[in-house]
């Protein structure tokens, strides 16, 4: 089986049943309807579970035989504030009002424990992260740490020992904003099924039956034994049971953008990775930024594209802020002074990628220094204001998967999904403002119209070789010209 590859850019902002990636839900069930009859398990890790057309389609699944395991976090762990109405996709129906991705979950959790079907169990992974009493933590979902579980993966396996393992960058969970997501399935090769199984099987180990969960550990006291992660390959995971994993994934990336020698796109929601500090020795690392600067300066064009932003005099330019605001305006001002280096944001984004000439690494994580981060964590009475009095012993790690596949066909699709994002009306690019500081909105003009838009008032961008226009209130005038949406 070759590599599929589903991209999406929202076009709709409602909140369907369907989740916030409906487009890619509708691939993942279209491909495993099709070879239903040749799987033989299913497992899914996944950060939020409140999707209600997934949940009955795994219930569909586990009553004719297959047997299918998900993993996800505890029922804290789910935002129980903003409630909303969920739409029905096509006739903009009413489906549910005004729940809550809490109240969503709740549902589909008491129906698995209610159902107690052997081949459909669910599975709660609650351990969390915390790196140092002197941050803040986001205590909005009812609970003062954060879970760690950060990935959305699915491992099949098939009668005939054939397995497929797949990520997706959304957690395609109802009640969250459509964003540009994407999804990779691959078949594995002996090593890279070796890796999953190593995963699975120690997620499964570290986690607890949805009837048994109790909050096993409420002084958070996360005591567990680790184990090798392998050889970095086609699949590889983060976690707290893998030792040093978060390490070993960012020596590979390093790796790969280090040996890059024609291009480097850059895509996620948060983007910060560049000189900080690890948890025990303290030792300054350069991050995967340190790497793509290097190429910078060798000549190489590198092209950023994330979510968040923040100037260096801290303006945000109208965009969300990016996690550690301190650390991003490091990395922008590197950005400016190499001129092969480029820099763009969009509210849409989520999708994480990078391309580095034909290797293409999708992830699950973003690439920040939080999720490359792993060491031993001792704290004695926080004194934090949301974590006040608070004990934690245990491994500092995000759970997240990464996969790297070197094949060109790949690296176009998610350069033509990159430039397809960055055409957006409403994407900022860093640099770029005109004199009166507007800025510019790209459009896709042929040849032949080039008169027309040039009488329209579009200007030409000879470095990336497109037109575009400086004031979003002509929209109108370019509506034909405009990026089309997936």
């Amino acid at each position: 089986m070759e590599p599929k590859l589903f991209l999406e850019v929202p076009s709709d902002p409602k909140f369907y049943q369907w989740g916030s990636s409906m487009g890619l839900l509708k691939k993942l069930i279209d491909f495993l309807d099709r070879q239903a009859d040749d799987i033989s398990e299913i497992y899914l890790s996944m950060r939020l579970y409140n999707n209600s057309v997934l949940h009955e389609k795994m219930k569909a699944f586990a009553n004719r035989g297959i047997k299918v395991t998900v993993v996800s976090i505890p029922l804290d762990g789910y935002d129980d504030n903003h409630p909303k109405d969920i739409y029905e996709y096509g006739t903009n129906k009413s489906y549910r009002h005004n729940v809550t991705v809490y109240s969503l979950a709740k549902g589909i959790y008491e129906d698995i424990e209610r159902l107690n079907n052997e081949n459909y169990i669910l599975r709660l992974f609650d351990h969390t992260c915390v790196r140092k009493s002197t941050l803040r933590y986001a205590s909005s979902f009812g609970k003062k740490l954060p879970y760690s579980l950060h990935n959305n993966s699915v491992y099949i396996k098939y009668k005939d020992g054939k397995t497929v393992t797949g990520l997706t960058s959304s957690n395609l969970a109802v009640g969250y904003r459509p964003k540009a997501e994407l999804m990779l399935l691959a078949e594995d090769t002996p090593a890279s099924c070796e890796i999953t199984e190593m995963f699975f099987s120690n997620l499964l180990s570290h986690s607890v039956r949805l009837p048994d969960w109790q909050n096993p550990h409420p002084n958070y006291n996360y005591e567990m034994e680790t184990v090798d992660g392998g050889k970095v390959g086609m699949n590889y995971f983060t976690a707290p049971f893998i030792q040093d994993s978060p390490i070993k994934i960012e020596e590979k990336m390093i790796d790969i953008i280090s040996n890059a020698q024609e291009r480097i796109y850059i895509c996620a929601e948060d983007l910060s990775a560049f000189n900080y500090r690890a948890i025990e020795n303290r030792i300054l690392r350069r991050g995967i930024f340190g790497a793509v600067f290097e190429k910078c300066r060798q000549g190489i064009q590198v092209k950023c594209l994330s979510r968040t932003y923040v100037d260096t005099n801290g303006d945000l330019r109208g965009q969300s802020a990016p996690a550690d605001s301190a650390k991003f305006k490091k990395l922008i001002r590197q950005a400016e002074q190499l001129a092969t280096c480029s820099y763009s944001v969009n509210k849409n984004v989520n999708a994480r990628f990078i391309v580095a000439d034909n290797m293409i690494i999708v992830s699950t994580g973003n690439y920040t220094p939080t999720e490359f981060i792993y060491g031993d964590v001792s704290i004695d009475n926080a004194d934090t204001a949301n974590i006040s009095g608070i004990s934690y012993r245990g491994k500092y790690s995000k759970v997240n998967h990464y996969m790297i596949i070197e094949d060109c066909g790949l690296a176009g699709q998610l350069i033509e999904f990159f430039h397809e994002i960055l055409a957006q009306p409403d994407t900022y690019v860093h640099g770029t403002a005109d004199a009166a500081g507007t800025n510019r909105y790209y459009i896709n003009c042929p040849y032949k119209d080039k008169e027309e838009v040039k009488k329209l008032g579009a200007k030409w961008d000879s470095e990336r070789k497109q037109w575009y226009y400086t004031d979003s209130r002509n929209s109108g005038l370019f509506q034909k010209w405009l990026p089309k949406i997936r």
